[in-house]
C-alpha cells in the first residue's frame, strides 16, 4: 500500500507535483517512479515566437560566420582520434562510393557551436545549456560553410537559438537547437506614480480571454501555471466591499461602500479592525484608522479629486496585482530565469 504527495523541490521552491494512492498484492519495482514515467510532462515547456524569430549574427560585412573546412582532415583525426578511413584515406572513401574523404561531423558541429557562443551567448560557453545538432549532407574538405543562428523562443528563461549551416552549394548540412541562458537578470517594478487608468487590459491578455476585454485582475485572464483559491476582484469585493477592478478601468472620483445585510457587516468589521501604531508617553497605542466608522455607520465613501487610483490604499493593490499578472504572464512565455532576482516597490 503506497500512499503520499510526490514534491519537486527547485532552487527557489517546492511544488507539488503528484498524490498517490496505490494498492496491491503482487508489486515489482518502484511503482511511484513508474507512475511519474506515464503521467509525467516536462515542466520547461519550449515557447515559440509567432513570427518565427529574428537572426541574432551581425552585417556578414561585420563578422561573417563562415569556415573554411580545412583541405585535409588529418589534424582533426590526429586530435580526435577518430582515424576512421573515409575521414582520412581518399582511396577507402572511393571504395565506399564517396566523392572525397568526408569531414568528421564534429569538426562540424564545433565549427558550427562556435558562432553559437560568440552571437548568441556574447562570448559565454557556460551560458550555452545545451547543443542538439543533426548532419544532413557530407561535408568535404575545402567547402566554404555558412552558419545561420535565429532566436525562435524561449525555455524557462533560456534563448531557443535555431542553428543552421549551409555549403557553399547551397545544400542545408546541419541544423539544430541551443538553449542559451541569458545574462543574469533581475527584475524589478515601479511604485505609486506609475498607474494608469486601464493598466493591463491591453496586449496579449486578448488572446488568453478569446476575444473578451482583457483583465489582468480575474483568474480567467492569468496563464494556467497560477491557480489562486480566490481572484483578487473577488477578494477585493467580499473583504472591502470594492471593486479594484472599476477602479482600474474608471478611475472614479468617489466609491461607496454600503454596509446592509450580513457580507455588509462582516466588511464593516474588517475596517472597523484596522489600526495603526503611534508612541505616546513612551507607549505604543492603537489608533482606529476609520474612527468615522462604527457600529450604527450604513456606508463609507471613499474620494480623491484625481480619482481613487491615486489614492494610496487603493494604488497600492492594484500596482502589485498588476506587478504579479506581468510576472507570470512573462513566467507563462518562458521569459523568466529560473534563479532570477526579482522586487517589487516600497
Amino acid at each position: 500500500n503506497t500512499k503520499g504527495t510526490v514534491w519537486l523541490k527547485t532552487t527557489r521552491e517546492v511544488i507539488e507535483v503528484a498524490r498517490v494512492d496505490y494498492e496491491a498484492a503482487d508489486v515489482h519495482g518502484n511503482i511511484v517512479l513508474e507512475y511519474m514515467a506515464r503521467n509525467g510532462s516536462s515542466i520547461e515547456q519550449p515557447v515559440y515566437f509567432e513570427t518565427g524569430g529574428y537572426s541574432v549574427l551581425p552585417d556578414k560585412k561585420v563578422f561573417p560566420a563562415s569556415v573554411a573546412v580545412p583541405l585535409s582532415n588529418c589534424a582533426y583525426a590526429d586530435v580526435s582520434g577518430d582515424f576512421n578511413p573515409i575521414h582520412t584515406n581518399a582511396y577507402f572513401a572511393d571504395l565506399a562510393g564517396l566523392p572525397g574523404t568526408i569531414t568528421h561531423g564534429m569538426f562540424t558541429s564545433a565549427s558550427t557551436r562556435k558562432f553559437v557562443e560568440i552571437f548568441a551567448a556574447n562570448n559565454d560557453p557556460r551560458r550555452v545549456k545545451s547543443y542538439r545538432v543533426t548532419f544532413l549532407d557530407m561535408v568535404l574538405p575545402g567547402d566554404e560553410l555558412d552558419t545561420k543562428l535565429y532566436h525562435v523562443g524561449m525555455s524557462n528563461g533560456k534563448k531557443i537559438i535555431k542553428v543552421v549551416t549551409v555549403n557553399g552549394r547551397g545544400s542545408k548540412v546541419l541544423e539544430g537547437e541551443a538553449l542559451v541562458e541569458q545574462p543574469g537578470t533581475a527584475y524589478v517594478f515601479t511604485g505609486q506614480g506609475s498607474q494608469e487608468v486601464g493598466m493591463g487590459m491591453r496586449g496579449r491578455s486578448v488572446r488568453l480571454l478569446r476575444d473578451v476585454p482583457p483583465v489582468v485582475f480575474e483568474r480567467e485572464s492569468l496563464p494556467k501555471a497560477w491557480h489562486p483559491t480566490t481572484t483578487p476582484q473577488a477578494h477585493m469585493r467580499s473583504t472591502y466591499g470594492i471593486s479594484i477592478l472599476k477602479i482600474v478601468r474608471v478611475n472614479p472620483t468617489s466609491e461607496t461602500v454600503h454596509f446592509g445585510g450580513q457580507n455588509g457587516d462582516a466588511i464593516k468589521r474588517k475596517y472597523m479592525s484596522m489600526t495603526y501604531e503611534v508612541m505616546e508617553m513612551g507607549e505604543i497605542k492603537r489608533i482606529p484608522l476609520f474612527p468615522q466608522i462604527n457600529e450604527s455607520t450604513l456606508s463609507h465613501t471613499f474620494t480623491h479629486t484625481a480619482g481613487l487610483l491615486s489614492a494610496t490604499q487603493f494604488t497600492q493593490p492594484a500596482l502589485v496585482l498588476m506587478e504579479m499578472a506581468s510576472f507570470i504572464d512573462m513566467q507563462a512565455n518562458g521569459l523568466i530565469q529560473e534563479d532570477c532576482s526579482f522586487a517589487g516597490h516600497r
